[in-house]
């Protein structure tokens, strides 16, 4: 029994120091090495206590909204529009930005539905606090005065080097040829050129003030001329155009969710009960092994084999 007892102390002493070495264990995340061999390493618990200062708050915050959301809706018993869910998707993923943030691996797919989905309960719960009558007269009222916010055309375009290049796509759609495949030739524009120059519906906002008031007056199945700017040359064919209340009326309702938002999260904050650390006790709470104090110098793994700099030879 003796040999059993021995080997259990082993491994109680095995278990205490390993215990004791992840209390202190602070793994590197960058090291830099001068040529004369000089280290400096950046460890993680540094990296953590920077994130924790600078977006901590914010993040707690976020997070916090989230889950108020959440409640609100089971409480009360709204189930996501995955209608609207999958309409709002689509108008995200028109804008080249979005795009462009997914293929740079910025983001994913998956964690900008999250978001969406938190943003569509939101507004859910906001738009639910009225009645169908009282809905159908702010949106009425509301386009009556910002009609011209939510005028959108679907445009297409084609960005060429010169006016002469340009001269020349007209003289090819003047004999028949489709935009789309004139796009995908000649275009220079990387992030629509695939898509046969498609631009998605633009409202005037989404364009600058120089062309704005000019592409609005372009009739429907009409391109424009060639228009330059410091990108290039700009060929733009308006397929579609949404001017009507009936039209725009889905675009309504969101800029009005939109608005509601801030006063819906804070009546929410107010009906729950929200515990929450200070972003001090945030610090605290959030500190990981290697976790330095303010008042500490900033942690450094320094080689012990460093190669120190030779003085100087004093001149003769």
């Amino acid at each position: 029994m003796r040999w059993v007892l021995a080997i259990s102390i082993f491994f109680n002493l095995v278990l205490a120091a390993l215990a004791a070495y992840l209390a202190v264990y602070d793994p590197s995340v960058a090291t830099v090495t001068t040529p004369l061999g000089r280290q400096r390493t950046v460890l993680a618990g540094v990296v953590n206590r920077e994130l924790v200062a600078q977006h901590g708050e914010e993040v707690l915050s976020d997070l916090v909204g989230r889950l108020l959301i959440d409640l609100a809706a089971e409480e009360s018993h709204i189930e996501l529009d995955r209608t609207e869910l999958e309409a709002r998707w689509q108008q995200w993923l028109t804008e080249p930005g979005v795009k462009s943030r997914i293929d740079a691996g910025e983001t994913t797919a998956q964690k900008l539905k999250e978001q969406l989905v938190t943003l569509v309960l939101l507004d859910q719960l906001s738009w639910n606090d009225l009645n169908l009558s009282e809905q159908e007269e702010r949106m009425k009222k509301y386009f009556a005065s910002h009609n011209r916010e939510f005028e959108q055309l679907h445009l297409r375009h084609i960005l060429v080097e010169s006016e002469k290049d340009a001269q020349e796509v007209m003289s090819r759609l003047a004999a028949g040829v489709d935009f789309s495949e004139l796009a995908k030739r000649f275009s220079l524009d990387p992030l629509t050129r695939d898509q046969g120059g498609d631009l998605g519906w633009k409202k005037r906002d989404d364009l600058t003030e120089d062309l704005r008031a000019f592409i609005f007056l372009i009739p429907v199945g009409a391109a424009s001329n060639p228009l330059g700017s410091k990108s290039g040359w700009h060929i733009f064919l308006v397929e579609e155009r949404r001017d009507t209340y009936v039209q725009c009326r889905d675009d309504v309702r969101r800029e009005l969710t939109r608005q509601r938002r801030p006063e819906t999260l804070s009546a929410l904050r107010e009906r729950f009960k929200v515990d929450r650390y200070t972003q001090e006790e945030l610090f605290q709470r959030l500190k990981r092994p290697g976790f330095q104090d303010d008042s500490q110098p900033p942690v450094y793994d320094i080689d012990a084999d460093v190669i120190e700099t030779p003085e100087a030879t004093p001149s003769p």
